[in-house]
């Protein structure tokens, strides 16, 4: 019972997800997808200039830059983790779909 409880409330995230970001097909899945892959590296990178930069200075500022960067990317990986897990589901749907 406690299984199927924690199964729904994953579906419920994984369908606000879908319904808050106007996800309706898997090409548009797949696109987000991509999207957000662009946006973390891109902040990773730039948290790695920071961090290149700090290696020398050590400063207070340089380490609260690379703090602020990687609450930037935490929101986005879970984004991520939700759609990945959507596109995962998506052959098991159809499977029930059909039958």
């Amino acid at each position: 019972m406690r299984q199927e409880i924690v199964k729904l409330d994953k579906t419920l995230k994984e369908y606000k997800f879908l319904c808050g970001n106007n996800i309706d097909s898997p090409q548009e899945l797949v696109s987000f997808i991509s999207e957000k892959r662009g946006q973390i590296s891109d902040l990773e990178k730039e948290r790695q200039s920071v961090y290149n930069r700090n290696r020398h200075k050590k400063s207070e500022e340089l380490n609260a830059q690379a703090r602020e960067i990687s609450a930037k990317i935490k929101p986005l990986r879970k984004e991520l983790s939700l759609a990945k897990a959507v596109l995962e589901k998506i052959p098991k749907l159809k499977e029930v779909i059909e039958a």
